[in-house]
């Protein structure tokens, strides 16, 4: 009787963690304010930038390579995660991590990187991804990465990050996104990508 007492509880356990506050009576948590003025250099960066006036994602304007910066915006690092259930979202902290080089100096290690994810969030009314089930409109849940960078004096710099995945994982995206039927499965690695250069303006 104790072993069927302690797999219903580790099955109503799953369940909260799937359907997250919702079931539980709670609101979903929102999607992250950022400060305004922000400039997020996302990975893997290729020198295109975003611009975010008033620290919400609506106010998103994209630039080009080369286009400076303001030397007054929050610069920012970013990165993110996209799965199925809230469990997994807020627990790719544990197994991702992020080591950011400005001009070869260590800005941001891999255990640094950890503290700043946003905590798994879902898109409600305006979503940044389609529903993976749209016959009862499911939305994924979101965890994003925003580490940030001390904006540097006026002039161009080398960025360069590394991506550390520590055990073998599922990647969503591809099939909320629609490029893939099925999902991607990564096995343990350690990535830098080229990155690229980006130029504070004067």
């Amino acid at each position: 009787m104790k072993r069927i007492t302690l797999i219903v509880a580790l099955v109503l356990l799953l369940a909260l963690a799937v359907v997250g506050p919702a079931m539980a009576g709670a609101p979903l948590p929102a999607q992250p304010q950022l400060p305004m003025h922000t400039a997020i250099l996302w990975y893997p960066y290729d020198g295109f930038w975003f611009e975010f006036p008033d620290g919400t994602f609506a106010s998103e304007i994209d630039h080009l390579a080369g286009d400076p910066i303001p030397a007054d915006y929050n610069l920012v690092v970013g990165s993110g995660w996209v799965t199925l259930t809230l469990g997994r979202a807020n627990s790719v902290p544990y197994y991702l991590q992020y080591r950011v080089k400005v001009d070869g100096d260590v800005k941001t290690t891999f255990a640094q990187s950890k503290a700043f994810w946003t905590g798994a969030f879902t898109n409600g009314p305006d979503p940044l991804f389609p529903p993976f089930n749209a016959k009862i409109g499911a939305l994924p849940w979101v965890n994003y990465l925003f580490m940030p960078l001390k904006t540097p004096a006026p002039g161009t710099y080398a960025l360069d990050v590394t991506e550390r995945l520590s055990h073998t994982t599922t990647d969503m995206i591809a099939p909320i996104e629609g490029t893939a039927r099925h999902p991607i499965m990564y096995k343990p690695y350690v990535d830098s990508l080229p990155t690229g250069s980006f130029t504070i303006a004067p």
